[in-house]
């Protein structure tokens, strides 16, 4: 079969990018032909069949006739009409499967597969068709979902919710609705893959009408590569805690470090970077929290021993986290989880087993689980450790993600001839 995966970035810029590139290996190596479209970029990666679209970010504009050419571009791209055009010509897929495309690769994605008559599965990372700045967090860092019922983004423009600009958000909120009229995903998707049944269930809250398009399918990994680094025997006294990902308010951050600054027995390290660094950096320097290590970006085998050297991985996220792949690699690596009770997280921690679940709201739950993971003996945090190895290969392998994938893809191309 040929494949065409479709996503803004074709460099290892987040979670997204990382489920784009799996599933481009995976589909490799079952032996589909493979073809890949982003926007140009020199950290693109090179072992892939990629076709690329030279594209000025919309934060790159300078001067008035930039400043309304990257508005329009923001909206829809010709340029990106044009190649993608070119692209199926010469290709011609049997399915297009994108993954994130607004505000670089642009609405021109759809029109142009719709004008072909491919079908368009789209895998569902996060909530741009309920948020137009897809966190569903207001600028107060708090939950928010008025614009997922919103006939005009309303919420979004007046409280400024993209980077606290008026034109920002304005910008954004006028793109969504831009799409939902001319563009519609409900109506020219032909399957949605969600990452977790709390993403799936809350788009159709809104979007009931697309219940018999959407498949509800974790991430996941190659757990046979991650095995040569997992820690059998890591039960010692010397352990510490790993937070990794983006350093900003809503993964939670700022309250994790509250709380290791206030215990200075347990021993917390940072890997990963973000808007918060400076600040991170600063509070660890004036309050001298010797507990703490902030260790930067890290990438590849040297973030793969630090998770599984550590006692537990945190994931302390405020906000809708849907389907994190910092869980899977964790699982993968034998390390057992803390994670906060929100968004996709509870789904793929088992209490107890694999890790821990609190609420975030409750402050003194997480104190009781950092205080219950302390007194864990040897035999059972080593039951726990086998656990997650278990449940990786059994929920998060790469088989189970592709069994899944092409039972989607055969059940769209079945619907499309029908």
């Amino acid at each position: 079969m040929k494949i065409l995966q479709v996503n803004n970035y074709a460099y290892l810029k987040g979670g997204a990018e990382k489920v784009f590139f799996e599933t481009i290996s995976v589909l490799e190596k079952n032996g589909h032909d493979v073809y890949a479209f982003s926007m140009s970029d020199e950290r693109n990666r090179t072992d892939i069949n990629l076709t690329s679209v030279d594209i000025k970010p919309y934060e790159e504009r300078k001067g008035m006739i930039q400043n309304l050419k990257a508005i329009k571009n923001f909206f829809y791209n010709n340029d990106v009409e044009e190649q993608f055009s070119n692209l199926l010509n010469e290709v011609q897929p049997h399915i297009i499967h994108i993954h994130i495309v607004y505000g670089r690769l642009t609405n021109a994605i759809i029109k142009v597969a719709k004008r072909y008559k491919i079908p368009v599965i789209q895998s569902v990372h996060e909530f741009r068709l309920l948020c137009p700045i897809y966190t569903c967090l207001n600028p107060k860092n708090e939950i928010c979902e008025k614009c997922a019922s919103s006939l005009v983004n309303f919420s979004c423009i007046t409280q400024k919710c993209s980077k606290n600009s008026l034109v920002n958000s304005l910008l954004v909120a006028s793109e969504c609705k831009c799409r939902d009229w001319f563009h519609s995903y409900q109506k020219n998707i032909s399957g949605f893959i969600m990452v977790s049944k709390f993403i799936m269930d809350k788009h159709l809250k809104y979007f009931p009408t697309i219940k018999d398009k959407c498949f509800q399918i974790y991430n996941s990994v190659e757990t046979s590569f991650y095995r040569q680094y997992v820690n059998d025997d890591k039960y010692q006294e010397d352990r510490y805690y790993l937070y990794f990902g983006r350093l900003s308010y809503e993964k939670g951050i700022m309250t994790l470090l509250n709380f290791f600054a206030e215990h200075s027995d347990l021993k917390l390290r940072i890997a990963g970077t973000g808007p918060l660094m400076e600040e991170i950096e600063g509070m660890i320097d004036r309050h001298s929290l010797n507990n703490i290590e902030l260790l930067g970006y890290k990438s590849g085998e040297e973030l793969y021993r630090l998770i599984a050297n550590a006692y537990f991985t945190i994931v302390p996220s405020e906000w809708y986290e849907n389907n994190p792949l910092s869980i899977i690699e964790s699982l993968a690596l034998g390390t057992p989880i803390i994670g906060n009770n929100i968004g996709g997280i509870p789904e793929i921690i088992a209490n107890g087993d694999t890790g821990f679940i609190y609420d975030y709201r409750h402050v003194d739950e997480f104190a009781q689980l950092i205080e219950t993971a302390e007194v864990l003996t040897r035999e059972e945090y080593n039951r726990m450790c086998v656990c997650c190895l278990s449940e990786a290969v059994g929920h998060f392998e790469n088989k189970n993600y592709y069994d899944k994938l092409m039972a989607v893809y055969m059940s769209v191309l079945k619907e499309c001839k029908s």
